[in-house]
């Protein structure tokens, strides 16, 4: 039969394992606004059999671990949508700069200049005789040189911007990892699966890497408990082993807002090429109108006098530049003429050229703005179906900890009532 103390033993059991209980609710509560914090579950089990002559009394109650709730498919759902939110957020940032730079108006930006400039042609052709008007010409051809050369400057400024911040990106991305690393390390001298703190540190610092690039983190064949990431397909980290290269990180398929500022990189090299190419089909049909040696822009095509050497000018009035009122009707006339330059398959005024970058920058603007906004509404549903799962709800905390309070109640009046049966046994002995 069971010893004399064996009632105790299991009273024991029961105030420890509902004392532990209230005091990973505690825990839950306390931590209910902390960034990154996962529920914890304390699972009971119940204590091995003792065997007796044909029959078996079980012994109480045992805690069998601490769990940490959390659901790995959500986690791979929240961590894919924050590489697409940190995508987008990269391009509309950038995008909208680039925007304010081609406002879509006839009344401002480098539409006016233009039209101003074929305008004043137009009144030359109609006053050839007027000085004031040709000057006038001049003035507006630096002003569209001017208008142009700024927007390409600007262009240039905020591709070099893109480049530091990917640069200072990818820095924290290898931050990142190392971090990781060094939890995955931590995780591994602790010998222990569920070490939940060091688990949510290593899921937070896991959120903040996949809104840098898009990662695919699984868990280590040789360790369960340690994770292994992947980038576009390149390992990053592989337990505890560090495999981070800056160099494979310099493609817009890594995603992400890395992956968007390569991606964004190349659209404003986009940009900036088809404006120096409007600028070079200005400066030319303006240019073969002369005869002789004048000419009324410079030449930047060639490598003496390239926009490298000018302060990344893409157009400058020449130096001798000067108004031939011979040439003003054809001057004006360029204004609806269709460049072959300018078109993929048949030719495009200046005008419409213009309007078509003006379009296709706003277009991809809108576009990145739209997709940003999808994103963040798909990213509240999955961080409302995460918190359901990890998050701590104080109502239900409450209700486990009545139910650990009764249940340690019951255990102290299970060993005062042993107490006082041995308390009369011993009194007969006596």
């Amino acid at each position: 039969m069971s010893g004399t103390f064996f009632g105790l033993e299991i009273g024991k059991r029961a105030l420890q394992a509902n004392k532990t209980g209230m005091d990973v609710t505690g825990n839950n509560v306390a931590n209910a606004n902390t960034t990154g914090y996962s529920r914890q579950r304390v699972n009971l089990v119940t204590g091995p059999p003792y065997t007796g002559s044909g029959y078996q009394l079980g012994t109480g109650v045992n805690v069998g671990d601490i769990e940490r709730i959390r659901n790995n498919y959500i986690d791979g759902q929240v961590r894919s949508n924050l590489s697409q939110i940190g995508y987008q957020e990269k391009e509309q940032n950038v995008l909208q700069k680039v925007e304010a730079l081609f406002p879509y108006s006839v009344n401002e930006g480098m539409q006016v200049y233009l039209n101003d400039f074929f305008n004043g042609w137009q009144e030359v052709n109609e006053n050839p005789l007027d000085k004031g008007i040709q000057a006038g010409v001049l003035e507006k051809g630096k002003a569209l040189a001017a208008a142009m050369n700024q927007s390409y400057e600007q262009l240039g400024i905020i591709r070099k911007d893109v480049d530091t911040e990917h640069t200072d990106l990818v820095s924290q991305v290898g931050k990142l990892t190392e971090r990781i690393v060094k939890v995955n390390e931590s995780i591994a001298k602790s010998h222990a699966e569920n070490n939940n703190v060091l688990l949510d540190e290593r899921d937070l610092l896991l959120d903040r890497l996949a809104k840098l690039v898009k990662i695919d983190a699984t868990m280590n064949n040789d360790n369960k408990a340690l994770v292994d990431v992947s980038v576009n397909g390149v390992a990053l980290i592989t337990g505890t082993a560090n495999n981070f290269n800056a160099a494979n990180f310099d493609t817009p398929d890594v995603g992400g807002s890395v992956g968007s500022l390569i991606n964004t990189g190349s659209r404003i090299d986009n940009y900036k090429e088809k404006l120096e190419k409007l600028a070079n089909a200005i400066a030319e049909e303006i240019n073969g109108l002369y005869t002789g040696e004048g000419k009324f822009f410079k030449d930047l095509s060639n490598a003496s006098d390239s926009k490298t050497l000018n302060n990344n000018k893409i157009i400058e009035l020449d130096d001798n530049a000067s108004v031939d009122p011979q040439i003003a009707l054809e001057a004006a006339q360029l204004r609806n003429k269709k460049i072959d330059s300018l078109g993929e398959d048949e030719g495009i005024t200046f005008e419409s050229y213009y309007q078509d970058l003006m379009v296709t920058i706003g277009e991809e603007s809108n576009s990145a703005g739209q997709l940003l906004e999808t994103y963040e509404a798909i990213g509240d549903q999955l961080f409302a179906q995460r918190e359901s799962v990890s998050g701590v709800s104080i109502e239900e905390e409450m209700t486990n900890l009545l139910q650990y309070q009764y249940g340690y109640q019951a255990a102290s009046k299970i060993i005062t009532t042993i107490d006082q049966m041995l308390e009369t046994l011993l009194g007969i002995i006596r």
